[in-house]
């Protein structure tokens, strides 16, 4: 029975695929691992998705480090920036979860990026009664 893989490894790899740095070696294995505990053990409910955001924060940021861990270890300032509003303890897990639910069925882009891009609690529940009228008027039609 194959081993489950790495999920440091993948983001590595993710960051290669996505930025362009060289592909990560042991050391900078170690060095994303220890940034991604420190992670961890700082906000418990911080996922992989999380720790891709900051992949995303360099890319859109237009940043080009080196190594893996420089990536990672810009995660304070993806952070202040917004990216990682997961992190926030004011956000309603509830509304998230809702918008996640509502991501894996809904194919129409510009519905996709609102709903992505909702930064705080009012602008999610705006959004998300937004959708379902407009859900709403395609099904009575």
């Amino acid at each position: 029975m194959a081993a489950a893989p790495d999920p440091i490894v993948a983001l590595g790899n993710y960051m290669q695929q996505t930025l362009g740095i060289a592909f990560p070696t042991m050391s900078d294995l170690a060095g994303i691992r220890k940034i991604a505990n420190e992670i961890a053990k700082t906000y418990p409910q911080a996922s992989t998705n999380t720790l891709c955001r900051v992949v995303q924060f360099a890319k859109a940021k237009k940043r080009r480090p080196m190594k893996g861990s420089q990536v990672m270890g810009m995660w304070r300032e993806a952070m202040s920036a917004g990216y990682l509003n997961e992190l926030d303890p004011s956000n309603d897990q509830a509304l998230i979860d809702s918008i996640y639910k509502i991501l894996e069925t809904e194919t129409d882009e510009r519905w996709r990026s609102r709903l992505m891009c909702c930064l705080d609690n009012d602008s999610r529940r705006l959004a998300i009664a937004d959708w379902r009228t407009f859900r709403a008027s395609i099904a009575a039609a």
